[in-house]
């Protein structure tokens, strides 16, 4: 028994020593958001690892004039997502994004994998070489199309949904500055801007845009735009509370070709019209200085036009070394 109470101390103390010591400020800098990336490119023979898990209640759409109205076919979707950045010099990383889908809705369910996206951040300018002047990372990728994306079975339609179908190239510009305005207290603040370029997409069935019986032809997927503001507080650089504000817009998808027929027998509207929203997602964080640490949050929409309705609740368990 004396074994086992001291054994038992050994690990109650282990653990209090490993929330009990601050974090370097690199570490804040690296850890990133729920929506954003780190903002500072890692440094050489160092990566980050981050984990994500979102379980998403698909519950109503926003029309084209700002209201919103609720689905008939709303459908939960869990998502896990893999994001590493892997540091190959001193100034710029390498970046992976995976992702795996299980969606449900009654006795139906479907999963498989998502789209793939690999790029290069580039750090222009750390935060601390100029007093009020940001720090500034570049980033580009390219999004690869692994993701289920047409040819649905039309009684999980929708459901099937886990890719785009088209190659995107994506360009983001990060600005970030850290402030300690008290002795254990650190503010964080991050501004990413992003333009995303779609290729064109050959569609057939029930797809991603829409479709429906005998649909045959392309769309031009458009291109995508989204801003960033992200605002982190640290307390000893360890348990830190974080805000997430998005602002997405997405030009229109023309589709060329047979529209196919809907359940109706009428003809399927493919066109995709422009869409906005705008959304938030707070979280809390806490991290040890081995570098392993826990975010829990919600992401939710506000509001948008000709866009998804959603609210998802998010966990990332990440790794900074």
């Amino acid at each position: 028994m004396g074994k086992v109470l001291t054994a038992f101390r050994e690990v109650v103390l282990i653990f209090l020593l490993a929330f009990a010591f601050p974090l370097q400020a690199y570490n804040a800098k690296s850890m990133g958001s729920l929506l954003s990336d780190p903002p500072t490119a890692i440094s050489y023979r160092h990566f980050v690892v981050r984990n994500f898990l979102f379980f998403d209640g698909h519950r109503g759409i926003y029309e084209s004039h700002w209201q919103n109205s609720s689905r008939k076919d709303s459908y939960h979707s869990y998502r896990y997502q893999f994001q590493g950045f892997f540091g190959l010099n001193d100034f710029f990383d390498v970046s992976l994004f995976s992702q795996f889908y299980f969606n449900n809705q009654g006795r139906y369910a479907y999963c498989n994998v998502g789209d793939l996206t690999v790029g290069l951040d580039f750090q222009l300018l750390e935060d601390d070489r100029y007093l009020f002047f940001p720090g500034i990372k570049f980033a580009v990728r390219e999004i690869f199309p692994l993701g289920h994306y047409q040819l649905f079975n039309p009684k999980r339609a929708e459901m099937e949904k886990t890719g785009s179908g088209c190659f995107s190239t994506q360009f983001a510009l990060f600005l970030y500055k850290q402030y300690l305005f008290f002795p254990n207290w650190l503010l964080s603040t991050t501004l990413a801007m992003q333009y995303q370029f779609n290729s064109w997409v050959s569609v057939k069935g029930l797809h991603s845009y829409g479709g429906g019986f005998g649909t045959n032809g392309k769309i031009w997927v458009g291109h995508s735009w989204q801003s960033l503001v992200n605002m982190q507080i640290f307390y000893k650089n360890s348990l830190f509370f974080s805000l997430d504000g998005l602002y997405e817009h997405m030009d229109a998808s023309p589709f060329y070709g047979h529209p196919g027929l809907s359940f109706y027998g009428t003809y399927c509207n493919t066109h995709q019209p422009s869409s906005e929203r705008v959304s938030l997602a707070p979280s809390l964080g806490y991290q040890c200085p081995s570098g392993i640490g826990i975010m829990i949050g919600n992401w939710f929409s506000l509001c948008g036009r000709n866009a998804e309705q959603f609210s998802q609740y998010a966990a990332n368990l990440f790794y900074i070394f």
